[in-house]
């Protein structure tokens, strides 16, 4: 069978590109990155994939010594949660298309297996950096000791749901999920954002939103489209007062949730 075609991955590495410069800029807007840090990281980034494209034979020791070498890069850089997200999905998608480059034909073992490994290595590495330079995400009692700083308030119940419905409208518009799809999808959120309005006990909460993130833990989505998932169950989170941090991170590259 035919490999997957050199302009096929140029392509899709294409649409990851743009992907990153439309999140960066949201990030700027929302005054979570400066336009220096943007441009650093859009450079590294950028170059990662500029890499990749050079050196498509590359395996998971590889791929490990360049997400090595862009985090040393990235020097003075106080790389929070959005800035990893960044970095997760840069690597994510290279990954991918590792594992795709024999496509159509049977995936190799090793290249099976190099997305859950990178991920693996990104949080640990994460993990570690949080607590080496004293940047772990305070609690939710934590926080209230401190004074407010420039955080946005979160979204209402009603918006979050609107923003949902309208986002899986317009993928069911575009025939990129079926009408089964589109139900199952819109009739979890929507219950968990019901749920998490009217109930008040934490326990329940992060069970029952835990639960239906393993529902929708084999979600055949893009990217983009589980980073709003993402984005919505942090925000149920968040409400509450709960830290489902690691948990989301994991949800949204495909591992499995505890």
């Amino acid at each position: 069978m035919k490999k997957q075609t050199k302009n096929q991955t140029e392509e899709l590495i294409q649409l990851n590109r743009g992907q990153l410069n439309d999140k960066l800029q949201e990030l700027e807007e929302q005054q979570i990155l400066t336009k220096g840090e943007s441009a650093q990281l859009r450079e590294c980034l950028n170059a990662d994939f500029d890499y990749y494209l050079a050196h498509q034979d590359i395996g998971l020791t590889e791929l490990k010594d360049l997400f090595s070498k862009t985090t040393e890069k990235l020097g003075q850089l106080q790389i929070n949660q959005a800035i990893f997200l960044q970095l997760s999905t840069t690597y994510n998608a290279i990954a991918k298309q590792i594992s795709m480059r024999n496509h159509p034909g049977p995936i190799a073992p090793e290249d099976y297996a190099i997305q859950s490994a990178i991920n693996q290595e990104m949080n640990d590495w994460f993990e570690l950096y949080q607590k080496t330079n004293g940047t772990v995400e305070k609690t939710a009692e934590e926080e209230e000791q401190q004074p407010s700083g420039r955080s946005l308030p979160l979204p209402t119940y009603l918006k979050l749901k609107a923003d949902m419905l309208g986002r899986f409208k317009v993928l069911l518009s575009e025939e990129m999920i079926t009408s089964l799809e589109y139900k199952f999808y819109t009739e979890t959120i929507t219950k968990d954002i019901r749920f998490c309005e009217t109930n008040t006990d934490t326990a329940k909460v992060k069970l029952q939103l835990l639960a239906s993130l393993r529902k929708m833990e084999n979600a055949e989505l893009d990217t983009e489209d589980r980073e709003a998932i993402v984005d919505c169950y942090f925000i149920l989170s968040e409400k509450h007062g709960i830290d489902m941090k690691k948990q989301l991170n994991k949800w949204l590259y495909g591992s499995i949730i505890p």
